[in-house]
């Protein structure tokens, strides 16, 4: 009994064509406000500094929402 070692390997026709999609794929267009003040905004929001800023923040409520068992109440 012969087997299709490539087949097999490669898995079936529909997941090469899946892989054949992703790899083939590109980026929608970006939209960018042509209003002064949302393009403030939006500059602002898609900047590396303002994604650092959120992780932050999430980073410290997760610390203090980890604190407020009864080690928090020891520390007041």
């Amino acid at each position: 009994m012969k087997t299709n070692v490539k087949a097999h390997l490669c898995g079936c026709v529909s997941q090469r064509q899946c892989v054949e999609y992703a790899l083939k794929a590109r980026p929608l267009r970006r939209y960018i406000p042509k209003n002064p003040y949302q393009y403030k905004v939006w500059y602002v929001v898609n900047s590396t500094y303002f994604e650092y800023l959120m992780f932050t923040l999430i980073l410290l409520n997760t610390i203090c929402l980890a604190m407020q068992g009864t080690f928090y109440t020891t520390l007041l």
